[in-house]
């Protein structure tokens, strides 16, 4: 929906060759972080924790990586720092899929690397420890 409001509101628009980095690196992404969300729920007590922890968690990956602050203005290590993360890869990724001018087909190889990779390890965990009906702490 939000590329549909990108393409009419903004001329945002995908190059041609770039359509199957764009799929791939937004299937990539929702596959990650639904993992990482289900990983999340096995740290979380009760639905009044719930939304403390993750904003605790997810809102400095976020400030670090570019995200709502401008890169430029951020200090270069913190900007490796936040690479190790899957924020700034993603987003990384889908900046390569939607620039004209990146090289190639649009695929950031690398950066969705890292973002499969915290997916499969959010899929470990969440797999191991993951229930449906709440456990006694």
């Amino acid at each position: 929906m939000l590329a549909l409001i990108g393409w009419f509101a903004y001329s945002a628009h995908v190059p041609a060759g770039h359509a199957a980095a764009l799929v791939v690196t937004v299937l990539v992404g929702a596959a990650s972080f639904g993992a990482l969300g289900f990983a999340l729920t096995t740290i979380i007590r009760g639905a009044d924790s719930a939304q403390p922890i993750i904003a605790a968690i997810t809102l400095p990956p976020y400030f670090i990586s570019g995200i709502f602050l401008a890169a430029t203005l951020l200090p270069h290590w913190l900007l490796n720092v936040a690479s190790v993360f899957p924020v700034r890869p993603f987003q990384q990724a889908l900046l390569a899929a939607y620039n004209p001018y990146s090289p190639g087909s649009g695929f950031a190889g690398l950066d969705l690397l890292i973002v499969a990779a915290w997916g499969v390890a959010g899929l470990l965990i969440a797999a191991r420890r993951f229930r449906w009906t709440p456990q006694s702490r």
